[in-house]
């Protein structure tokens, strides 16, 4: 297609300059450069939604905010439809398998069969009633974009996507900030003494296995007085955690911190001993990966595209997600051996620079775009 750049819609729920969320994260990096490769984005935002200003990004606000209210995929279909009154545009990237998809179909059926891409981190979420339908609403696309080889299969089975439309682009890191630094300007007064700190960071939701992590640390405690577990996120698992911490006397080795800033993270990432997740699903594994960049070894679930990140023994350690002791007991043999951990986190570094790259993932992505449009 020969134009000068080229004019992307993408109905959107935002993306927070300050959410440490993987899918904030994703767009913020993306959209930040999509517009080197003269790919022009113009974001549909509902009422309240966030975003950034970057070179090639545009946002339009819903004008009749009150559709919002009576449906999400209304409002984002009507105003893409103004959208493309005024400013035609070229093609369709739909960030989420929600709202955003239903949008964009409906306008593909009603006003223009114009190119879409799907943007796809993963199905967790979804329930087997709902398949049918995200079958149906996928079944048109023309790539869906998955960051891991976990998420392309999950694409080909449950959504009968043909691997054709399918196209593996790994997130990237951004390394020069996720580095090995010091961070003893920043406040961590409850991490004093010589305490062995295991850090996970996500949000705390089921899938995330943290009930199964706190146990793991019940029988590390038995042996190693001084560990510790931070929890940095928040979600709806929150008061059963708390509870579960209670009950099992693990207030002292278990310390939930809550949404950190950008900055507590880099740090907790800096000042742990070893990162580690028990996630039981994962489409790419962007905290782990930020940790590994900053030169952390990592224990993390023998699960999803967590196995894609590290490989075991070299960059990382793996672990059922099912079996506290064998979870246990990687991480202690990591705690005990400071020669492994020193190695282990210079290797997860050397990979993550080796594999993930912003640059180039948006440099795909912007290919893509262009090859559909």
């Amino acid at each position: 297609m020969s134009t000068e750049s080229l004019a992307v819609c993408s109905p959107h729920y935002g993306y927070a300059s300050d959410s440490t969320s993987g899918g904030a994260v994703y767009e913020r990096e993306l959209l930040l450069r999509l517009g080197k490769h003269r790919v022009n984005t113009t974001i549909v935002l509902p009422p309240g939604g966030k975003s950034l200003s970057a070179g090639g990004v545009t946002t339009r606000r819903m004008k009749n905010a009150g559709l919002f209210g009576v449906s999400n995929a209304v409002a984002f279909f009507w105003e893409m439809k103004q959208e493309y009154r005024t400013c035609p545009f070229q093609i369709i990237r739909v960030h989420d398998a929600r709202a955003p998809l239903i949008a964009c179909e409906l306008f593909r059926t009603l006003t223009k069969q114009l190119p879409a891409i799907l943007h796809l981190h993963h199905l967790d979420g979804v329930a087997d009633f709902h398949m049918p339908m995200l079958r149906r609403l996928t079944k048109a696309i023309d790539v869906v974009v998955v960051p891991s080889k976990f998420t392309a299969g999950q694409a080909a089975d449950l959504l009968r996507i043909n691997s054709e439309r399918i196209l593996i682009i790994p997130n990237g890191i951004d390394t020069s900030v996720y580095t090995p630094r010091d961070v003893s300007s920043v406040a961590l007064d409850f991490l004093s003494g010589d305490r062995e700190v295991l850090l996970f960071v996500g949000s705390l939701v089921p899938r995330k296995n943290l009930l199964f992590l706190c146990n793991v640390v019940g029988i590390l405690r038995k042996r190693r007085k001084g560990i510790l577990l931070v929890i940095a996120g928040e979600g709806p698992l929150r008061g059963r955690l708390e509870q579960h911490l209670d009950q099992n006397l693990l207030l002292e080795n278990v310390m939930l911190l809550g949404p950190v800033s950008e900055e507590m993270k880099i740090a907790l990432y800096n000042r742990c001993t070893v990162f580690v997740s028990s996630s039981l699903l994962e489409g790419f594994g962007l905290a782990p990966a930020e940790a590994m960049a900053c030169g952390k070894p990592v224990v993390l679930a023998r699960s999803s595209a967590l196995v894609e990140l590290a490989e075991e023994g070299r960059s990382g350690f793996l672990a059922s997600p099912t079996d506290e002791r064998e979870f246990a007991e990687r991480v202690e043999y990591l705690l005990e051996n400071e020669k492994v951990r020193s190695e282990t986190g210079q290797l997860a570094r050397k990979t993550i620079i080796a594999r993930f790259n912003w640059e180039q993932t948006a440099a795909e992505v912007a290919a893509a775009c262009w090859k559909v449009a």
